[in-house]
């Protein structure tokens, strides 16, 4: 919804694909108006919208939440390439004046349903997850997953403390999208005259119960209840 703003000029997940080690230049890269090392389609689509009336840059960072760790989360394989800490830093030490928003989804039940349709089924943003799809989880499995999640979210709330922060409740977010949205264009001070149009980008990818398409649902959600993680507070 933020790239379809008349001032902002906003790449996808823009260094996912970028090697472990140019990941960051990528970024800086890409904050300065330069998108030669983006992927191609990526490419074509910044600069067929960036122009001299865009006055905010930006794009989509995830991080993964892998539950292949031991002892804790920090010690994700996942993580290292990825390179969290070093985004971290250099946000923090090198680029103060990029503005977080930092998107919590707070029931943790739903992420894993919407986590496992997306890697089942390789529907992403944009589309709609098939209505027969199903997805089981492993009880440890998503514990691991959680836990990540939540000490994720930490991490990169401690940008709050160097960087302009904003924390986004993606549920909130999903229930009033405009609302929301109204709120992210004052915190960026962007102009509010903007009136986010319908676009498949911006489409819900499923509007079905959380328990419909998860097997199991019931016996994940007791296992996280006993560990008291089914929720993840917003920051």
């Amino acid at each position: 919804m933020l790239g379809l703003h008349p001032q902002v000029t906003c790449g996808w997940e823009s260094t996912r694909v970028a090697s472990m080690f140019s990941k960051i230049r990528v970024a800086a890269e890409l904050f300065n108006g330069n998108f030669d090392n983006l992927r191609e389609a990526e490419k074509l689509y910044l600069l067929a919208s960036h122009n001299k009336n865009k006055t905010t840059v930006g794009f989509r960072r995830l991080f993964n939440s892998s539950n292949q760790w031991l002892l804790h989360p920090r010690f994700a394989p996942a993580l290292f390439r990825d390179r969290l800490e070093a985004h971290l830093r250099w946000l923090a030490r090198r680029r103060p004046d990029v503005s977080i928003i930092h998107i919590v989804r707070t029931d943790n039940l739903a992420w894993l349903k919407s986590m496992g349709l997306a890697s089942q089924t390789g529907v992403y943003i944009g589309k709609k997850y098939p209505d027969d799809a199903e997805i089981r989880w492993d009880p440890k499995t998503a514990e691991k997953r959680v836990l990540s999640k939540l000490w994720l979210g930490k991490r990169l709330y401690s940008l709050a403390s160097s960087n302009p922060y904003l924390c986004v409740n993606y549920e909130e977010f999903r229930s009033d999208n405009g609302l929301v949205l109204e709120s992210v264009l004052d915190f960026l001070e962007l102009e509010k005259t903007y009136t986010a149009v319908a676009d498949t980008r911006t489409s819900i990818q499923s509007r079905s119960s959380i328990a419909h398409g998860f097997s199991n649902i019931e016996e994940i959600r007791r296992h996280l209840e006993q560990l008291a993680l089914l929720e993840e507070k917003p920051f």
